[in-house]
């Protein structure tokens, strides 16, 4: 379980360089190591009609002069650290058997 350190407010402008929106956002400080900056919680993203697409790592969200679309740099996408591989499915049909290698 992690605890927030406390909680910041300021206004934020979100821009793709050419369409652009301002917006007060709170921020909870947190005590963890992240490769990420920050993270846009659902609360915010609700305000400001954000749709997010991880397959293309980009936002987008309407503004007065047009819809803004942001992508995230490659430096942030890649990571030195191991991901866990996905999960094997699991059978429902038939029991798992165990044996010296599954351990």
């Amino acid at each position: 379980m992690v605890f927030p350190l406390g909680q910041i407010s300021f206004p934020v402008t979100f821009s793709d360089g050419k369409h652009s929106r301002t917006t007060t956002v709170n921020f909870m400080v947190m005590p963890v190591k992240s490769r990420h900056d920050v993270l846009i919680g659902r609360e915010t993203q609700g305000e400001l009609n954000m749709v997010t697409s991880t397959p293309h790592s980009a936002i987008g969200f309407p503004t007065k002069t047009g819809v803004a679309i942001i992508y995230a740099k490659k430096e942030v996408m890649s990571t030195e650290e191991l991901r866990p591989t996905k999960a094997a499915k699991v059978s429902t049909t038939e029991p798992e058997k165990w044996t010296s290698e599954n351990v």
